[in-house]
Order: C-alpha cells, then sequence, then structure tokens
C-alpha cells in the first residue's frame, strides 16, 4: 500500500466519524441549544400535572418554580429538589428572567394574565391555562402584546 493511498483512506474514515449524528452512535445526549428552560408559576394541582407532561420529554428543564401554597406544591418540590423556588412569581422574574424561554402559569383564573403579561412582554413564550384571561379587556390586551412581540 502506498503512503498516499493509506493517508487519504484513513482520512476519509475519521471525517466519516465526526459526521455521523450522535443518535446513530446509540448516545441520547440533548444539547443545550435543544433544550426548552421553563419557569412555573403555580406547580401545585392543575400545574402538576402540566409539569409532569413537560417533564416526561428530555427537552425540558426547569428553572424555577413559584407557588403560594406549599402544601399542594410539595409534591412537585419533592420531585424536583434541585429547582429554585419562590412564593412570589415577581421574584421568579425578577431572578430568572435572562435564564428562561417560555413561563407555564396554572394559577387560578383570574391571576393567568396578570402573570403572563410581564413574561410575555419580554419575549418569553407562554402558556396558561384555560380559561386564558378573566375578563375581554385582559384577553385584548393579551393580544395585542403576542402580536407586538
Amino acid at each position: 500500500m502506498k503512503r498516499r493511498s493509506f493517508i487519504k483512506k484513513s482520512a476519509a474514515t475519521g471525517a466519516a466519524f465526526t459526521i455521523v449524528p450522535s443518535f446513530v452512535l446509540g448516545k441520547t445526549h440533548v444539547p443545550p441549544s435543544d433544550t426548552l428552560y421553563v419557569g412555573a408559576v403555580g406547580v401545585g394541582g392543575r400545574g402538576a400535572g402540566v409539569i409532569s407532561e413537560l417533564f416526561a420529554t428530555e427537552k425540558v428543564k426547569f428553572v424555577a418554580f413559584a407557588d403560594v401554597d406549599d402544601v399542594r406544591a410539595k409534591a412537585t418540590y419533592d420531585t424536583f429538589p434541585d429547582v429554585k423556588r419562590y412564593r412570589d412569581f415577581r421574584k421568579l422574574y425578577d431572578n430568572h428572567l435572562s435564564d428562561m424561554d417560555a413561563v407555564m402559569v396554572a394559577t387560578p383564573d383570574h391571576t393567568h394574565a396578570t402573570i403572563a403579561l410581564p413574561f410575555m412582554r419580554e419575549k418569553k413564550h407562554a402558556y396558561v391555562e384555560k380559561p386564558l384571561t378573566h375578563n375581554i379587556y385582559e384577553a385584548r390586551m393579551m393580544q395585542e402584546v403576542a402580536a407586538e412581540m
């Protein structure tokens, strides 16, 4: 075998392994660019169900939780002991806004728009349980903010 042909074949073989996707080689690593970082407000009750569905995929990581009722949120807190916790969603907003891609709101109906709008104004995606708003004015305000952003 000549040296030039050996070098060509070695380079081609090495390049093939750098181009092959990781899932072909049996790896299940999710790169950070494919991960959705979510802050959750209202993590007890219905919020716990939404969180368990979101966490079923490897592509979602929770940044922080906010819930006013520690007793109802206990199961979620126990499931995710490393996630920061707040009783006031405004602290989650102040401390973790830059770390989040989206916010999940599963609070009582009359607070949905009040919680989601500040995040939406900062160009964060919002998942809000229905009913979306308490009245028509809030619905129109959310529609305007969504169209702007």
